[in-house]
């Protein structure tokens, strides 16, 4: 394993045309980040939880390089339940499995009906250049892969980022999921300071790891 900085060329994320697409925008911290180091890169973020997309929206209104959908993204499309805590509703660690919100607080929850879409039925997904999809869904990510395979093999996608925490163990998803779904990409570890740990040959114990981490995955 190498621990080193793998530079991105700006032209990779950053032209006229080009699309971060953000899955689980929250209350946009990453958009606001991609929008202040780029240029012409543009945004389709998701967030389904009604309060924190209002928000959303108002921070980014009038931002024509900004564009939001009020749902979740998965495998599938119809209605689902998002859970979070109740005395923190719009928290971080809403999630569409009841399990983890469970697991991380013993206080009540409260629940949203909220709608599910898949990014490859999406259609102003191709009016862009996909270059970029970050997603932080909360143990969700495997099924949000599921449901955009089309779109990283049409777009080929540079570069895929993701959490990989605790409420993976709620989604009975391993990492050894990920890697097989993003088998044309290789993926790194993101360490302190923004270095990049290189995830070679798979082992268990040095990917199975439940605990709060980003991996980037770079595609071959």
């Amino acid at each position: 394993m190498n621990s080193h900085s793998r530079p991105l060329p700006q032209k990779l994320l950053d032209f006229p045309g080009s699309l971060l697409i953000d899955v689980g925008s929250n209350e946009g911290d990453f958009i606001q980040l991609a929008i202040d180091s780029t240029t012409d890169l543009n945004v389709l973020g998701f967030e389904p939880h009604p309060q924190t997309f209002e928000r959303l929206s108002q921070r980014f209104a009038g931002n024509d390089r900004v564009h939001l959908q009020s749902c979740c993204l998965g495998n599938d499309q119809g209605t689902v339940s998002l859970f979070d805590h109740s005395d923190q509703t719009g928290s971080e660690q809403a999630s569409l499995l009841r399990e983890a919100i469970e697991c991380s607080s013993s206080g009540a929850l409260v629940k949203f009906d909220v709608p599910m879409n898949r990014l490859d039925d999406l259609p102003q997904v191709n009016e862009y250049k996909v270059s970029f999809i970050k997603i932080d869904v909360e143990g969700y990510e495997q099924k949000v892969l599921e449901g955009a395979l089309a779109t990283l093999k049409n777009h080929k996608v540079p570069i895929v980022l993701l959490e990989f925490n605790s409420m993976n163990v709620s989604s009975r998803t391993f990492f050894i999921d990920l890697r097989n779904t993003l088998s044309s990409y290789r993926p790194y570890r993101i360490l302190p300071g923004g270095r990049l740990l290189e995830l070679r040959n798979y082992g268990a114990w040095k990917e199975e790891i439940f605990t709060y981490q980003n991996i980037a995955f770079f595609i071959k």
